[in-house]
């Protein structure tokens, strides 16, 4: 907390940040451009994921006198979490990478942290449904609240609309 009451500190709590260079979009393009970019374990685990856009909106919000959110940890995701196995799904098509007959496979756990390391695998294998509740009380308006709307930005070809489950 701030050590002075007329200074306001945020924690950001960043969900994985989507962007054509960042990491988590660097590790998964090799395999999902070629339609192999499968679920990860069993796919049913929540990604909270926020667009680097969003991010840099988010921080210079924060920093406007005017801001109404008090000091402290300030959720940075994006308001529509989604399944791990919608994230692939979207990400080859946003890639257009080709189908395969029966679908990618997807990736043992064991193999994800293999590939990752223990600590980088946990966050494709645990997964948290992550919501901003602090920025959508003030009414912060995203501008890349779905998936579909991210990956468009990312890669200049929008998937299928991702169930919200």
């Amino acid at each position: 907390m701030p050590s002075r009451p007329d200074v306001r500190q945020y924690q950001l709590r960043l969900g994985v940040v989507l962007a054509r260079n960042s990491n988590f979009v660097k590790a998964l393009y090799p395999t999902h451009r070629v339609g192999l970019g499968g679920p990860v374990g069993s796919g049913r685990q929540w990604i909270s994921w926020i667009h680097l856009d969003d991010v840099v909106r988010i921080v210079n919000f924060l920093l406007q006198p005017t801001c109404i959110i008090a000091s402290g940890p300030v959720n940075t995701t994006a308001p529509h979490a989604c399944r791990q196995a919608a994230l692939a799904r979207a990400f080859c098509e946003a890639l257009n990478a080709p189908k395969l007959p029966f679908g990618p496979p997807a990736t043992p756990s064991f193999v994800a942290k293999l590939m990752l390391g223990s600590e980088r695998a946990t966050l494709l294998l645990d997964g948290q449904n992550v919501i901003p509740e602090k920025l959508l009380d003030v009414g912060f308006r995203f501008k890349y609240p779905r998936l579909e709307d991210a990956l468009e930005a990312v890669f200049g070809r929008r998937p299928t609309p991702v169930p919200q489950d």
